[in-house]
């Protein structure tokens, strides 16, 4: 099992980040190191990689892709191939001016999720950037979310200490 893990590991690029720069380090061959400048107006405070699912069609070169979010409001999506030439798609309707968010990438690849200071989780489309749902039932801000890879599920949790679950058939408290 520990070959495995450490297979799957040499697939995945290794991203940081400085004061308004992301640096990447992408596998071999050739092992190069990428920088992409001014990501954004404020500090980039969070990186999201894809990571997939067994139980999910999206091709392997989506392990390129990754979400970045910062102080100035906009969430990018990036691909690590083409990074220097500015993000793939932004995504704008959520709020974040104080609070660090954690988005993520649906395992199908379909959709992007974000929460917000407005205390709603916010579900993108990839291919178009648009806005598509927004889930609430928090009190204060929405700080992460993270998709099921095994079912349509998006969960939430915020600063107010509670998570919850949410699908096409309702949500849940945590």
């Amino acid at each position: 099992m520990f070959a495995v893990a450490e297979m799957c590991f040499t697939l995945l690029p290794y991203i940081y980040t400085t004061p308004g720069v992301i640096h990447t380090h992408l596998p071999p061959p050739p092992h190069q190191v990428l920088r992409v400048e001014d990501a954004h107006d404020t500090k980039v405070l969070s990186l999201s990689l894809f990571e997939g699912s067994a139980h999910s069609d999206a091709p392997l070169a989506a392990r390129h892709l990754f979400l970045s979010s910062a102080l100035d409001g906009y969430l990018h999506l990036w691909d690590l191939r083409a990074a220097a030439g500015g993000p793939v798609r932004t995504f704008a309707a959520h709020t974040n001016r104080v609070h660090p968010l954690q988005p993520a990438l649906s395992p199908c690849l379909r959709y992007v999720a974000c929460g917000s200071e407005d205390r709603q989780g916010y579900l993108y489309d990839v291919g178009t950037a648009r806005l598509l749902e927004r889930v609430s039932g928090h009190s204060d801000a929405v700080t992460a979310v993270a998709f099921n890879p095994f079912y349509p599920q998006l969960a939430t949790t915020g600063l107010d200490g509670t998570a919850r679950f949410y699908s096409d058939r309702g949500d849940q408290d945590g």
